[in-house]
């Protein structure tokens, strides 16, 4: 299963494109920042630097796979606040959790690699991998999006 935050779409549209690609559901994580307001985003930030959670809507039943894959974009060098909400409160006991990070500079990958290490370490899960993508102005073609989860992911394990 692929469960993720989006407030412009692109990470909707990484997230989408990796459950085709792993054969799996793709479910978004919704919260008031989902609401394109200018205050919000700002309070998000302001949130994400501090580490702080921001409630979700609702945490959604996690299937009864052992694997998981949770899309979140960077903001102020962090996961956003509804993903870390997410992942602290889900039921992830014994579930291999993965990373995927959207950002608009790779130059700071490895320091959001680690930023979201530290946050899998700190909850009840099997750490699994943590991956970067740039995004740009726009949400990349679906083609090119294939083509960049395909050469992280080919050869990962199916179960999603």
């Amino acid at each position: 299963m692929v469960y993720y935050f989006s407030y412009s779409n692109k990470t909707k549209a990484y997230a989408e494109a990796l459950a085709k690609i792993k054969n799996a559901q793709a479910a978004g994580i919704n919260s008031k920042l989902n609401k394109k307001n200018f205050f919000v985003m700002m309070r998000g930030c302001f949130l994400a630097i501090r580490k702080k959670e921001m409630p979700v809507d609702e945490i959604p039943a996690l299937e009864a796979s052992g694997e998981i894959f949770v899309c979140s974009p960077i903001w102020a060098g962090n996961i956003v606040p509804p993903a870390r909400y997410f992942l602290n409160r889900a039921e992830l006991n014994g579930r291999r959790v993965n990373l995927l990070l959207t950002c608009e500079s790779i130059h700071q990958s490895v320091k959001y690699k680690k930023a979201a290490a530290d946050v899998l370490s700190g909850i009840d899960c099997v750490p699994g991998t943590v991956e970067v993508f740039c995004t740009s102005e726009t949400i990349p073609e679906p083609e090119v999006l294939d083509e960049q989860l395909r050469a992280v992911y080919e050869g990962e394990p199916e179960s999603a």
